[in-house]
């Protein structure tokens, strides 16, 4: 059983590529740029959401309103894992801006 309101890591990652190709022919610098912000933007949006997800279902078992406790942890182990994706996508983006910044002109 998949849950349609958690993210699908593999989407998520696929829009990120998607932004990040660039078609020279078509678009402008400023353009890819807000584009790639955007994407970035939707991202983040979505681990919030799961994170969201993951309080209310702690919520609810405290609370007693839930019984089942498995469904609470899978929650939670998602927005960690979403969390953890944020992450790593951020230390490469700034590995590659360093690498950027290292490179003499």
């Amino acid at each position: 059983m998949s849950d349609p309101k958690i993210t699908d890591y593999s989407k998520i990652i696929q829009q990120i590529e998607k932004g990040i190709s660039i078609d020279k022919a078509n678009k402008t610098g400023k353009e890819e740029g807000g584009k790639f912000a955007e994407i970035l933007k939707d991202a983040i949006d979505e681990v919030s959401k799961v994170e969201q997800k993951a309080d209310e279902e702690i919520k609810k078992v405290v609370t007693g309103e839930e019984k089942n406790i498995h469904k609470t942890l899978i929650a939670v182990e998602k927005a960690d894992l979403s969390f953890q994706l944020m992450m790593e996508i951020k230390n490469k983006l700034m590995d590659a801006y360093q690498e950027l910044m290292r490179t003499r002109v």
